[in-house]
């Protein structure tokens, strides 16, 4: 059924002209960016009536990701994006548009925090502002780079997560020198079959130097 409804789907999609087609997706994009707005201000709701822990849950995170079937990554986008939008209200227009993403928005909110904790530095609203301000249209890299100009000691350098018994996510920040090798080597074995992404460049590069 789901398949047949699919292929249905597919075959209306066929029926547009290019014009069409790109506007029927910029509508769904800024129906979507709406409907994301829609529910952040739910979630800010929610944690002030404190109904994930009626529901039986330590957290809000935790309501978020096994009621609402988030991942860890979208839940945390999202909790963080609320508290901004909670204290500084015109994020909403610049989210609604596109100019600033849940993920710049939330990377931007665990600085603050990171910033508290390591340097007892507390950003006004009008510094958070005019940091989110300096933000716009920039990628989630880019932002780090921003943000590591201003205080190094509140960029998270390395992170290791365990995702399943066999699968282990690593975060770390790479510098220019790192990139520059790693681009190097991907060259140098750019005759093998696949290609691997920076996880199989590194087990090959260990493989190799073991």
């Amino acid at each position: 059924f789901l398949r047949e409804k699919g292929g249905n789907r597919l075959m209306n999609l066929k029926k547009l002209s290019n014009a069409e087609l790109l506007s029927k997706v910029q509508s769904l994009v800024s129906e979507e960016r709406r409907i994301e707005i829609e529910i952040l201000w739910h979630l800010r709701e929610i944690e002030s009536r404190r109904l994930y822990a009626e529901r039986g849950h330590s957290s809000l995170h935790e309501f978020v990701v096994r009621e609402l079937h988030y991942s860890d990554g979208a839940a945390h986008r999202r909790i963080g994006s609320m508290r901004a939008l909670r204290e500084m209200p015109e994020l909403e227009e610049k989210i609604g548009s596109g100019t600033l993403s849940l993920t710049t928005v939330s990377a931007a909110q665990d600085f603050f925090y990171a910033e508290k904790r390591q340097r007892g530095k507390e950003y006004s609203k009008e510094e958070k502002v005019e940091l989110l301000q300096g933000l716009e249209g920039k990628s989630k890299r880019e932002c780090l780079e921003v943000f590591a100009a201003i205080s190094p000691q509140s960029v998270p350098q390395e992170k290791e997560r365990v995702l399943t018994s066999t699968a282990t996510e690593l975060r770390i920040i790479a510098d220019q020198e790192l990139m520059q090798m790693l681009r190097r080597f991907e060259e140098l074995t750019a005759h093998c079959d696949k290609q691997p992404g920076y996880a199989g460049l590194l087990k090959l590069a260990l493989k190799k130097a073991l």
